[in-house]
Parts: structure tokens; C-alpha cells; sequence
């Protein structure tokens, strides 16, 4: 690798290996550049070099340190930099992408996705399928809501910006089964801990999108 993360220049590797466990002390050695016995008390100690520019799936906001869930801050080394003066510039939400590739090419054409790419992404999505039933036949109900909830952004990524109808119909199809698993996965954990309101809730909040997908297609809405 002679360039990660968009920071520093590091000598060319064939492999790359992590240096320890957990992940933020790996993060902190690829974006520095820095050796482990070197790394010292990275929290507070160590400062990116040269350039960085992140975007992070779901940060709420620009530089975020605080944990909410998806959004893990010790997968965002950014934040750990004390020497970031301009971290909350340049560690943004992925929403940030588009209004910078527009900035970036202010006469060009507009982002879309071709069928290519829409088949790429479904392949990707039926990765997280399997992965978020095998959660849910193992009750890690917590870790089948997260995929669940990141294959229906995924839907709504392509119904955005795909080119051609037939690619968004071939996601769009699977929006309430997704849907539909979500709200258990959200559910199931909170009837067990006899919070019935919140459980209720969230199979209602479920039925309300089914019914609105089913109104919106049979009203011949794209």
C-alpha cells in the first residue's frame, strides 16, 4: 500500500498486518504511520500527518466522539487527533460526499449509479442477508438490526441516485421483508426485557412503512 486512508505516505507492503486488538489502536498505527511500541498513549498523544478527509456512515455531526449506535468513534481515528485543528472541516458524515464531488466538478455530470453498479451492490446485500438471518437464528437480535438497518439504507442510497427504474425496483422489492425483520430484531429483545410499549412501538412504526410502501406502489409512484 503506498497511500491509506487519504493521510500519510507509507513505504509499499505487500501485506498489512494489524498490530493488536482491539481496532482503534490499528487505526491509529495506519493513519500515523507510527510503530506500536511508538503509538504511547494514542488517545491523546499522537497527530495525524499531513492531510486527512473522512466520511464516516452515520456521524450525526462533524467530528463526533461520542458513541450512537451504528456510528462506532473508534472506527474514526480523526477524533483521537489533538492536532486536528480543523477536524470538524474535514471529518464528516457521508452525506458530505455528494455536495463535495459536486464542489469538486461544478460542470459535470450529476452522480448516478449504472446497473453495473446496482449489481455490485446487491451482491454486497445479499452478503449482509446471510449474515443478519445467521444473527437472527443465534438471538444476537442487536447485531440482525444493525445489517438490517444498513441493507435499507443501502435501498434508499440506490432508489436515490440509480439511473434506471428496473435497478430501483430490484431493491425496492425487498424493502418491507427488510423492513419487516428490522422491527423484529428492534422487538424481540425488548419483549424479553418486558418493555412491551417500546416492543408495540416498534412493530407499529414497522407496519406504518409496509402499508405506506404498499400505498405508494399501488398508487403508481415510483
Amino acid at each position: 500500500m503506498r497511500r491509506l486512508a487519504g493521510c500519510v505516505w507509507i513505504p509499499r507492503r505487500r501485506t498489512y498486518h494489524n498490530i493488536t486488538h482491539p481496532s482503534l489502536p490499528n487505526y491509529i498505527a495506519a493513519t500515523s504511520g507510527l510503530p506500536q511500541a511508538a503509538l504511547g498513549r494514542f488517545r491523546s498523544d499522537c497527530n495525524a500527518v499531513g492531510r486527512c478527509r473522512t466520511r464516516a456512515e452515520s456521524m450525526i455531526k462533524s467530528c463526533q466522539p461520542q458513541f450512537k449506535s451504528p456510528y462506532a468513534a473508534s472506527h474514526n481515528p480523526a477524533v483521537y487527533y489533538r492536532g486536528l485543528t480543523d477536524c470538524s472541516e474535514h471529518d464528516v458524515g457521508l452525506g458530505q460526499l455528494q455536495r463535495d464531488l459536486d464542489a469538486d466538478n461544478p460542470d459535470g455530470k450529476p452522480f448516478e449509479l449504472e446497473s453495473e453498479d446496482c449489481v455490485r451492490l446487491l451482491r454486497e446485500g445479499v452478503q449482509y442477508y446471510h449474515r443478519y438471518v445467521s444473527f437472527w437464528h443465534l438471538e444476537r437480535y442487536e447485531l440482525c438490526a444493525r445489517d438490517t438497518s444498513r441493507n435499507l439504507r443501502l435501498f434508499a442510497f440506490v432508489r436515490q441516485y440509480a439511473r434506471h427504474t428496473k435497478d430501483k425496483l430490484q431493491f425496492d422489492q425487498w424493502r418491507p421483508y427488510v423492513t419487516m425483520m428490522h422491527a423484529r430484531a428492534v422487538a424481540t429483545p425488548l419483549i424479553g426485557l418486558k418493555e412491551y410499549g417500546a416492543a408495540l412501538g416498534a412493530i407499529s412504526t414497522g407496519l406504518r412503512i409496509i402499508l405506506g410502501l404498499e400505498r405508494a406502489h399501488l398508487g403508481g409512484k415510483s
